[in-house]
C-alpha cells in the first residue's frame, strides 16, 4: 500500500513575523524553524517521501527528514490519511477560578475554604519565611484539594536544607521561590519573560480565545482586597466584608473582574506577531485601543520583527524598529525592518536562534 506524509494533528505551527515555531503539544517542547515552514508542509503532505525528493530542493530535503525524525511529520497508509480528525479547540473547566494568589497575612483558613468552593486548582502562597510557611502547611494544607502549590518566600533569605524538606514532605508543593523585595536589582516589576518556555494541549487550546496568565485568576492582597492578578488596577471586593461562596462567586462573575480574561495574545498589537504568543504568561495588563485591538504600556523584553531577546546582541527596541503600539493604534515600517533583519540575520538563519 502506498505511504503518504502526514503533518501530526497535535503538533502546531504558530507564525512569527520573522520565524515560525512548532509546538509539539504531547511533548510539551517547541522548535524555531523557518517562516516558510507551513507552504512546505502543504506542498510535502499527501506526497510519498520519493515524490518530496524528486520536487524539493535540497534545503527543503533536510527540512522534511528532520520532521520526520521528530515525528512531527508522519508516514501512513494512504488509505488511512483522512482519518485522523483535527484538534478540537474548545476549552472548558468546570472551575469558577483555576489559579489563586493568597498572602499569609490574610485569613488563611477563610480563603482557602472559599476557594475550594469555587473549585480552584492551583495556588501561589506568599509567606515571609520558612517557618510561617511550615505552620500554615501543617494547619491547612497537609490535605488538600490542590493540585499544586507555589510558595513565595518574601526573607530574601532561607534555609535551603528545611526547603528541602519542605518539598520532599509536601508533594503538593510544587515550588518555593525565595524573593528579596528589599533588593531593587530584583524587583518584581520587571517585565521579562524567559526564552525557556514550555507547552501542551491545554495551553494551546486555551492560549487560542483566552489569555493564558489572567484568565480565571484571583489575587488577594496583603489587606485582603480582591483583583483578577497582583498587576490589575481594579480592585472587586475584600475578602474580610464576604462570608460566603455565593459572595465570593458574585465577585468572579463581575464584567469588571473578567473583563481580561478573554484577551488573547492574538488581539494584541505585538504579541499577534509572535512566534511564542500561545505559550507565553506575561504579566502585563492590556489596554483597549480606539480601533478595538490591545496595546500594552511597558515593552516585552523580546522584540518579535528581529527575532532578539533585550540582552541579546543586536537587540534594538520597537521604536527603533520603527513599530508604533499605544491607544491610538499600530504601525509598522516593514523597510526598516527587512534593513534591519538583513544586517542582523546575514551570516546565520534565525530558526536556529
Amino acid at each position: 500500500m502506498k505511504q503518504v506524509l502526514k503533518w501530526c494533528e497535535e503538533v502546531k505551527i504558530i507564525e512569527g513575523y520573522v520565524r515560525n515555531c512548532v509546538y509539539d503539544l504531547p511533548r510539551k517542547k517547541y522548535e524555531l524553524v523557518s517562516s516558510n515552514c507551513n507552504n512546505l508542509i502543504k506542498l510535502m503532505e499527501g506526497n510519498t517521501i520519493t515524490e518530496n525528493l524528486a520536487i524539493l530542493s535540497s534545503e527543503n530535503v533536510e527540512w522534511m527528514f528532520f520532521f520526520l525524525s521528530e515525528e512531527y511529520l508522519l508516514e501512513i497508509p494512504e488509505l488511512f490519511r483522512e482519518n485522523f480528525p483535527p484538534l478540537s479547540m474548545s476549552w472548558e473547566t468546570p472551575n469558577s477560578i483555576n489559579n489563586a494568589i493568597i498572602h499569609s497575612k490574610n485569613d488563611v483558613s477563610k480563603v482557602i475554604s472559599l476557594l475550594n468552593s469555587v473549585v480552584c486548582k492551583h495556588i501561589q502562597l506568599i509567606c515571609e519565611n520558612e517557618k510561617e510557611l511550615i505552620l500554615i502547611l501543617d494547619k491547612y494544607l497537609r490535605r488538600t484539594n490542590f493540585h499544586s502549590i507555589e510558595v513565595i518566600l518574601l526573607s530574601g533569605t532561607a534555609d535551603n536544607t528545611i526547603l528541602d524538606e519542605i518539598l520532599e514532605e509536601y508533594i503538593v508543593v510544587s515550588n518555593i521561590v525565595v524573593q528579596d523585595t528589599n533588593d531593587k536589582s530584583k524587583s518584581s516589576e520587571k517585565v521579562y519573560f524567559s526564552p525557556f518556555f514550555t507547552t501542551n494541549i491545554d495551553m494551546y487550546i486555551e492560549s487560542q480565545n483566552l489569555n493564558l496568565y489572567l484568565n480565571k485568576k484571583i489575587y488577594f492582597d496583603e489587606i485582603g482586597n480582591i483583583k483578577n492578578a497582583p498587576e490589575s488596577e481594579d480592585i472587586i471586593g475584600n475578602i474580610n466584608e464576604i462570608s460566603s461562596s455565593e459572595e465570593l462567586k458574585a465577585i468572579i462573575e463581575n464584567k469588571n473582574f473578567q473583563k481580561h480574561w478573554n484577551v488573547s495574545k492574538s488581539k494584541c498589537f505585538i504579541c499577534s506577531d509572535c512566534e511564542f504568543r500561545s505559550m507565553c504568561f506575561d504579566k502585563r495588563i492590556p489596554y483597549e485601543a480606539l480601533t478595538g485591538s490591545y496595546f500594552y504600556k511597558n515593552e516585552c523584553e523580546y522584540n518579535p520583527y528581529i527575532a532578539k531577546w533585550k540582552d541579546d546582541e543586536g537587540y534594538q527596541t520597537l521604536e527603533e524598529c520603527g513599530v508604533i503600539s499605544n491607544e491610538n493604534g499600530f504601525s509598522i515600517n516593514h523597510e526598516k525592518i527587512a534593513k534591519i533583519n538583513a544586517l542582523l540575520w546575514s551570516e546565520e538563519g534565525v530558526e536556529t536562534e
